[in-house]
């Protein structure tokens, strides 16, 4: 059975511990490290199968996150203080046997003598050892190193090991994949220049900002989709996860409000029958309303006057406006893109992580 067992609690350090669990098997092999959801097999009786791999591991690496010992169940009674709560039974059976208990500190400090319950208090006297992200690599191999003292704890033949490429991993094939969909998805406007169908995503904004805007906005959108797939992979739990998404909700809206005001008042549309569509420009907030237009609205003065000359147009209202109209668009559209872009990812890693649940065997509570 397993040589090293590890305990956690899923809504405190369910990340960290399948990160730690696929770590450790490197270094030790797979077969070695027990983590309930993936070592048990599909229908297989897990009360019979945690009770075997207490009673044979070697050591036992209890993870402490931030809110291990106050996390509570539905009436609001900490699990900690229910005697039959799988955590504390699987601690109390390791401190029983005296394997080697190793406390392992995620963000996190010992809990206080108060805070558990007499048959656990022997883990307060066991060494711990602090993990973070920043220190991720040198810390598990310190782990390693102390894993390895322990008597029927062997690493594998370096012959053994598992390689790690840094390009082909499955990580990092992860991250290319969804900055090369993001960058897809942002250059999807693009295709309103021969799909009809896309033709109101292109007509957003103008055409003079387009060639800056949406080549800009995919890269922000590719790069923002990594940095949100490593975060929520390495660092961030569940519960930031949703506190994230809805900061990032609120900034997705907030944007769109912004891009919509600027397109009702810094942003004309003219009618060109003769080639049955319709030119934007960004021309600003301001009307000068002198000759050659005055008296006519915006779109009349552009299409009779103006020639829809993009240079005389920038002209007549003004250099100055016109450009900051056009750097103001080109910020926001981005600013929108990629934040929406980081909302679909973070739905998508959510719909993996609820997936993943799913098909989890266990039903007790953790």
């Amino acid at each position: 059975m397993a040589g090293v067992f590890i305990s956690y609690r899923r809504s405190d350090s369910d990340v960290a511990a399948g990160r730690l669990a696929g770590d450790l098997g490197e270094i030790f092999g797979r077969e070695a490290i027990f983590r309930d959801v993936d070592t048990l097999h599909p229908g297989e009786n897990y009360i019979t199968a945690l009770d075997r791999a207490l009673d044979s591991c070697a050591a036992l690496i209890a993870m402490i996150g931030p809110r291990w010992a106050n996390i509570a169940d539905d009436a609001g009674r900490r699990r900690l203080e229910d005697p039959a709560d799988w955590v504390r039974a699987e601690i109390r059976r390791a401190l029983e046997r005296d394997v080697p208990v190793i406390p392992v500190l995620l963000a996190a400090t010992m809990p206080r003598d108060a805070d558990i319950p007499a048959d656990l208090k022997p883990l307060l006297q066991r060494q711990a050892l602090d993990i973070s992200d920043r220190h991720w690599s040198q810390e598990i191999e310190l782990l390693a190193d102390a894993l390895e003292r322990i008597p029927g704890i062997k690493r594998l033949p370096s012959s053994l090991k598992k390689p790690k490429p840094s390009i082909l991993s499955s990580r990092w094939i992860k991250l290319l994949l969804g900055f090369s969909v993001s960058i897809a998805v942002g250059l999807v406007p693009y295709l309103g220049k021969i799909v009809p169908l896309f033709t109101p995503m292109l007509a957003i904004i103008p055409e003079s900002v387009q060639a800056l805007a949406i080549p800009l906005s995919a890269a922000a959108m590719g790069i923002v989709a990594v940095l949100v797939q490593w975060a929520s992979t390495e660092k961030l739990q569940p519960q930031e996860l949703k506190t994230w998404f809805g900061r990032t909700l609120a900034l997705c809206v907030t944007a769109l409000i912004a891009l919509a005001a600027i397109e009702t008042v810094a942003v004309v549309r003219v009618d060109v029958p003769a080639v049955g569509r319709t030119v934007s420009f960004a021309v600003g907030p301001s009307h000068p309303g002198t000759p050659p237009c005055a008296g006519l609205g915006r779109a009349d003065c552009i299409e009779h006057q103006l020639s829809l000359d993009e240079s005389r147009i920038n002209s007549y209202f003004g250099e100055g406006w016109v450009s900051v109209t056009k750097f103001v668009l080109v910020i926001v559209y981005t600013l929108f893109m990629s934040t929406f872009g980081a909302l679909v990812v973070m739905l998508a890693q959510q719909i993996r992580l609820r997936f993943a649940r799913s098909r989890q065997v266990l039903s007790g509570a953790r």
